[in-house]
Protein backbone atom coordinates (compact mmCIF):
# COMPACT_ATOMS: atom_id res chain seq x y z
CA UNK A 1 0.00 0.00 0.00
CA UNK A 2 1.58 3.29 -1.25
CA UNK A 3 2.31 6.17 1.89
CA UNK A 4 -0.15 9.24 1.49
CA UNK A 5 3.93 11.04 2.21
CA UNK A 6 4.66 9.20 -1.13
CA UNK A 7 1.49 10.89 -3.29
CA UNK A 8 2.57 13.31 -5.90
CA UNK A 9 -0.50 14.98 -6.36
CA UNK A 10 -2.12 16.65 -8.98
CA UNK A 11 -1.61 20.81 -8.59
CA UNK A 12 0.87 20.88 -11.63
CA UNK A 13 -1.61 19.06 -13.88
CA UNK A 14 -4.48 20.97 -12.81
CA UNK A 15 -2.92 24.36 -13.63
CA UNK A 16 -2.17 22.96 -16.73
CA UNK A 17 -5.99 21.60 -17.27
CA UNK A 18 -6.92 24.89 -16.77
CA UNK A 19 -4.73 26.42 -19.46
CA UNK A 20 -5.69 23.74 -21.95
CA UNK A 21 -9.62 24.77 -20.99
CA UNK A 22 -9.50 28.26 -20.52
CA UNK A 23 -7.73 28.28 -24.37
CA UNK A 24 -10.04 25.97 -25.72
CA UNK A 25 -13.15 27.95 -24.24
CA UNK A 26 -11.47 31.09 -25.60
CA UNK A 27 -11.17 29.69 -29.48
CA UNK A 28 -14.77 28.29 -29.62
CA UNK A 29 -15.96 31.89 -28.37
CA UNK A 30 -13.64 33.27 -30.88
CA UNK A 31 -14.45 30.92 -33.51
CA UNK A 32 -18.29 31.48 -32.91
CA UNK A 33 -19.05 33.69 -36.19
CA UNK A 34 -16.88 31.35 -38.35
CA UNK A 35 -13.73 32.92 -38.24
CA UNK A 36 -11.37 33.75 -35.78
CA UNK A 37 -9.86 37.48 -36.58
CA UNK A 38 -7.85 40.35 -35.29
CA UNK A 39 -10.48 41.38 -32.53
CA UNK A 40 -10.88 38.18 -31.15
CA UNK A 41 -7.22 38.32 -29.84
CA UNK A 42 -8.42 40.40 -26.83
CA UNK A 43 -10.04 37.41 -25.19
CA UNK A 44 -6.69 35.23 -25.51
CA UNK A 45 -4.45 37.90 -23.49
CA UNK A 46 -5.02 36.18 -20.12
CA UNK A 47 -3.60 32.64 -21.39
CA UNK A 48 -0.61 34.96 -22.84
CA UNK A 49 -0.13 36.06 -19.48
CA UNK A 50 -0.46 32.02 -17.50
CA UNK A 51 2.20 30.63 -19.83
CA UNK A 52 5.15 31.12 -17.33
CA UNK A 53 3.07 29.31 -14.88
CA UNK A 54 1.88 26.73 -17.32
CA UNK A 55 5.79 26.45 -18.52
CA UNK A 56 6.76 25.94 -14.65
CA UNK A 57 3.96 23.27 -14.20
CA UNK A 58 4.84 21.26 -17.63
CA UNK A 59 7.81 19.47 -15.63
CA UNK A 60 5.55 18.07 -13.18
CA UNK A 61 2.54 16.78 -15.42
CA UNK A 62 4.10 13.22 -16.67
CA UNK A 63 4.84 12.42 -13.09
CA UNK A 64 1.53 13.33 -11.80
CA UNK A 65 -0.50 11.97 -14.13
CA UNK A 66 1.46 8.66 -13.86
CA UNK A 67 0.95 8.77 -10.13
CA UNK A 68 -2.94 9.73 -10.34
CA UNK A 69 -5.30 7.35 -7.96
CA UNK A 70 -8.94 7.32 -8.61
CA UNK A 71 -9.89 9.79 -6.11
CA UNK A 72 -7.32 12.45 -8.58
CA UNK A 73 -8.62 11.07 -11.96
CA UNK A 74 -12.55 12.25 -10.46
CA UNK A 75 -11.18 15.51 -9.54
CA UNK A 76 -9.62 16.18 -13.38
CA UNK A 77 -12.64 15.23 -14.79
CA UNK A 78 -14.53 16.94 -12.63
CA UNK A 79 -12.00 20.20 -13.31
CA UNK A 80 -12.63 19.73 -16.99
CA UNK A 81 -16.19 19.34 -16.42
CA UNK A 82 -16.69 22.38 -14.86
CA UNK A 83 -14.03 24.61 -17.17
CA UNK A 84 -15.39 23.18 -20.48
CA UNK A 85 -18.73 23.87 -18.65
CA UNK A 86 -20.57 20.32 -19.57
CA UNK A 87 -23.58 20.10 -17.17
CA UNK A 88 -23.69 16.22 -16.67
CA UNK A 89 -19.83 16.16 -16.22
CA UNK A 90 -17.37 16.03 -19.26
CA UNK A 91 -17.94 12.64 -21.55
CA UNK A 92 -15.11 10.92 -21.42
CA UNK A 93 -13.90 11.63 -25.45
CA UNK A 94 -13.43 15.39 -23.63
CA UNK A 95 -11.37 14.09 -20.56
CA UNK A 96 -9.17 12.06 -23.01
CA UNK A 97 -8.56 14.75 -25.74
CA UNK A 98 -7.77 17.51 -23.08
CA UNK A 99 -5.21 14.79 -21.88
CA UNK A 100 -3.78 14.58 -25.42
CA UNK A 101 -3.50 18.30 -25.95
CA UNK A 102 -1.22 18.51 -22.34
CA UNK A 103 1.02 15.97 -23.03
CA UNK A 104 1.44 16.94 -26.80
CA UNK A 105 2.14 20.56 -25.81
CA UNK A 106 4.18 19.46 -22.65
CA UNK A 107 6.30 17.34 -24.34
CA UNK A 108 6.71 20.41 -26.87
CA UNK A 109 7.53 22.38 -24.12
CA UNK A 110 9.98 20.09 -22.61
CA UNK A 111 11.97 20.15 -25.54
CA UNK A 112 12.30 23.95 -26.14
CA UNK A 113 13.31 23.72 -21.86
CA UNK A 114 15.62 21.20 -22.97
CA UNK A 115 17.43 22.98 -25.89
CA UNK A 116 17.40 26.32 -23.86
CA UNK A 117 19.49 24.77 -21.39
CA UNK A 118 21.70 22.74 -24.07
CA UNK A 119 22.30 26.58 -25.65
CA UNK A 120 23.04 28.02 -22.41
CA UNK A 121 25.51 25.50 -21.43
CA UNK A 122 27.30 25.61 -25.24
CA UNK A 123 27.17 29.37 -24.77
CA UNK A 124 28.65 29.50 -21.00
CA UNK A 125 25.99 31.21 -19.82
Amino acid sequence: MENETEKIGIDNLLEVVDFVCDLANDGVASFADGKITVSDGARFIDNVFAIPKVIRAVPNVDNEFLDLDPEETAILEARVSEKLKFADGAPKEVSKAVVTVIFRSSSFVKSIVDLIHLLKSLKGV
